[in-house]
């Protein structure tokens, strides 16, 4: 059972039960948490990605929910939104820069690192940190700096001096995820967050094994997602298979390297516009219940013919003791403006919800692994 998200609401560790997660169809619908309180609100909170891809912007007619084969349409009892959580995200760039790196790497990283905190950084929570052989990584510019601070960190990083000519990957890699942890605390919206890793070679100092690595990533309870991107001879050396949600990339030049960054900084750019929360009211009143969603999108091939995609996602709760006076609000902290052109409800649909109030349900705590 996953911890909740949704933590002050009554019902939902007692109540909630496995879940599924489906990718079949090319779309990978993934739950990243739901709940349920009376009097009668379910609600679902998702991302949906295609391979590693967020996929950002889906209709209302994309989604098909249905609770126990019933389907559960569009229109007063059911809400589905895309918040644009760009800014919600804490992304920490940690850039390798132990060894003795000769001028032209600091030059490449410091290029990289630019490119990618120019697209990512304004108005974000983006931190930068850099690590050597020191035990500890070392703040280049710290969580909550302006994106003048984070640029002149990275006009610095080419007179970087090592504290220690040694590379802690494993061990700086652990600190990271605690720091980044640290900064996204609890709060009433999602905690989701990034953590990018520059890498030129693999650990050096032996401090800590790549199960230690592992271990510390078990105990995180934020949804992070992690790119890692190789530079220099060394890197294929780095397992950095270890430090990635997909496959790390391997960059053999400084423009590879650029690429690669622009690359991860539009993947977090799209992260933080796939997701999706569905509240709805549930015309149950007791017992167990199954919902299932369905997403569904329609695409070009390489070839110009339209492909459709698919993906699903099951979940399962207990409606014990509902009854009447719901309404499908969109609780607190989950009120951002979706990407421009982004349409999920009718206008008519929300005048009525305006109209109609009632009990808001709120989130709060950790979103689960």
């Amino acid at each position: 059972m996953n911890r909740s998200f949704f933590a002050p609401l009554a019902l939902v560790a007692a109540l909630a039960l496995p879940t599924q997660t489906g990718c079949g169809g090319g779309l990978r619908v993934r739950q990243i948490d739901a709940a349920q309180e009376k009097p009668a609100n379910v609600l679902l909170f998702f991302r949906v990605n295609a391979g590693t891809d967020g996929v950002p912007g889906l209709q209302e007619s994309a989604f098909t929910v249905k609770e126990d084969d019933h389907v559960v349409g569009p229109g007063v009892d059911r809400v589905i939104v895309n918040p644009d959580l760009r800014g919600a995200q804490a992304t920490m760039v940690l850039v390798d820069l132990g060894g003795r790196p000769s001028a032209e790497d600091l030059e490449a990283m410091a290029g990289a690192v630019g490119a990618l905190v120019e697209r990512i950084g304004a108005g974000r929570r983006v931190g930068l940190y850099a690590i050597d052989g020191a035990e500890q990584p070392l703040a280049l510019a710290p969580f909550g700096a302006s994106l003048d601070a984070l640029k002149g960190a990275v006009s610095r990083i080419p007179s970087y001096k090592t504290r220690d000519p040694s590379l802690d990957l494993n061990g700086g890699y652990i600190s990271a995820l605690r720091t980044l942890k640290q900064a996204t605390p609890p709060s009433n919206g999602p905690r989701i967050a990034n953590l990018v890793l520059l890498a030129r070679g693999p650990d050096r100092a032996s401090r800590f094994d790549l199960r230690a690595v592992s271990a510390e990533l078990k105990k995180m309870d934020i949804d992070v997602s992690r790119f890692a991107v190789g530079f220099g001879p060394d890197a294929a050396t780095a397992k950095l298979d270890t430090f990635a949600d997909s496959a790390p990339v391997l960059a053999p030049t400084t423009d590879a390297l650029r690429d690669a960054a622009v690359h991860v900084a539009e993947a977090i750019d799209d992260r933080g516009r796939s997701f999706y929360l569905l509240s709805y009211c549930t015309v149950a009143r007791g017992g167990e219940h199954k919902v299932k969603l369905e997403v569904s999108r329609e695409r070009p091939t390489e070839k110009g013919k339209p492909e459709v995609q698919t993906g699903s996602l099951q979940y399962s709760f207990r409606a014990d003791g509902f009854g009447p006076g719901c309404t499908p609000n969109v609780p607190d902290g989950w009120k951002s403006e979706p990407p421009p052109g982004t349409v999920l409800r009718t206008s008519k649909e929300v005048q009525l919800d305006r109209a109609r109030g009632g009990s808001k349900p709120s989130l709060a705590g950790a979103i689960p692994r």
